[in-house]
């Protein structure tokens, strides 16, 4: 399944590289853990942002697996009906 065409594929890659040129986003995270001191912070930075890592995955994960069984759920629904359709049915219209 192709989730991005070209264009916005394009479009993406231009708005990540302005927004990362204008916050200076790589120059303030490299300065960020360079400015940290060589004790246990580093460590404790690494462990933070691994947890956050993981949690990410594991909400996501099962996130995607249920939008593609709702997905494929979807498809079997044969009732597919316009809401004129639906009007007349009930003796609204």
């Amino acid at each position: 399944m192709n989730l991005l065409t070209w264009p916005q594929l394009v479009l993406f890659s231009f708005g990540v590289g302005y927004f990362t040129r204008h916050f200076d986003l790589i120059t303030f995270t490299r300065d960020f853990v360079e400015a940290l001191p060589d004790t246990a912070h580093k460590s404790l930075l690494m462990l933070c942002l691994l947890g956050i890592c993981l949690v990410f995955l594991a909400i996501v994960i099962p996130l995607e697996r249920i939008a593609e069984f709702e997905h494929g759920s979807s498809l079997d629904y044969h009732h597919h009906s316009s809401a004129r359709e639906q009007l007349k049915r009930r003796g609204s219209f």
